[in-house]
């Protein structure tokens, strides 16, 4: 009876430190993380894309403004207990030992939070000292944050092929809109990518290997929700996989005098979308205009013209 009571005692002790270490009042998970600023025209046209202070292309996106299909889909693929362990599966832990020791190649056994964690902290898990840091600080992150939190912040941190890190900044590379608006077929496509970002996505990529890591996805998500399979059979044939392209540079002049002023002491906050009046249609017509008034009056000097078109309504 007294060896019941001593455990209960040691059992309340250590649920009281983690409710306290779960409220103690605590900085976001990407509190000094740096951000790029994207500057978009009146229409939601992206303008420009800046770097981070680090050279990665990285956009501050809260969860809320996800796809939810991305988010399922990430947790289908990565981490399928992600709600129920407390930073680390032992089950797949054991079992990535397992195949890594008697099979060709290595095997990942890490949930979502211990691949926060080695990316957050610049761990080197390749070896057991540094995997056995890597599963303490996933601990010790789902010890002072909760799910919701870790799932962001990865989210946000996640590889997605050279420097390019986060959904919000992959999103608008690859599919040239906001991760809000991703279909199911480029939610499945971007999933994959944090897994082996060097392949990233590869135009008419059937065949390949992150082609058919993609098709096992579309069929855990079939399995899952079976409403969406001819959807996926129709999507999956039509879907490209686009390769990274050049970033608009568009209305030079206003982007650069909005991202010097933008604070500089504020870098390091998710404030990072700048969105502007212009409309994006009205200012290509007014460059053509005045690249043609160059050309014509080239014989008189002039090399050079500017213009300002507003909107007497609201003086847009």
């Amino acid at each position: 009876m007294r060896r019941t009571h001593k455990a209960a005692r040691y059992a309340f002790l250590l649920l009281a430190v983690m409710a306290a270490l779960r409220f103690f009042p605590h900085a976001p998970i990407l509190d000094n993380q740096p951000w790029s600023r994207a500057v978009h025209a009146s229409g939601g046209e992206l303008l420009r894309l800046s770097l981070a202070a680090d050279e990665q292309y990285r956009i501050w996106t809260p969860i809320e403004q996800i796809s939810p299909q991305l988010v399922e889909a990430v947790l289908l693929y990565e981490d399928r207990s992600f709600y129920w362990h407390p930073g680390l599966n032992p089950y797949s832990l054991a079992r990535s030992a397992f195949a890594s020791a008697t099979g060709p190649r290595l095997q990942g056994g890490s949930t979502l939070t211990m691949q926060l964690a080695r990316r957050l902290y610049g761990i080197d898990s390749r070896r057991v000292p540094g995997k056995l840091l890597q599963i303490a600080a996933a601990v010790w992150l789902e010890l002072r944050y909760s799910k919701t939190a870790i799932l962001e912040a990865y989210l946000n941190l996640a590889p997605y092929g050279g420097n390019i890190e986060g959904i919000g900044a992959a999103s608008l590379i690859y599919f040239s809109k906001p991760p809000r608006q991703l279909s199911l077929p480029e939610a499945i496509a971007l999933a994959v990518i944090p897994q082996n970002p060097r392949q990233r996505l590869i135009k008419n990529a059937s065949g390949t290997a992150m082609a058919e890591t993609r098709n096992r996805l579309w069929q855990r998500w079939v399995k899952k929700h079976p409403a969406a399979a001819s959807l996926a059979a129709d999507q999956r044939l039509h879907l490209q996989s686009l390769p990274r392209t050049a970033l608009p540079f568009l209305a030079p002049h206003l982007t650069d005098l909005l991202l010097h002023t933008s604070a500089e002491s504020n870098q390091s906050a998710p404030t990072t979308t700048i969105r502007t009046s212009i409309d994006l249609r009205l200012q290509s017509t007014l460059e053509r205009v005045l690249r043609e008034y160059i050309q014509r009056r080239a014989g008189s000097g002039i090399t050079n013209a500017s213009a300002l078109l507003l909107d007497t309504q609201d003086m847009g």
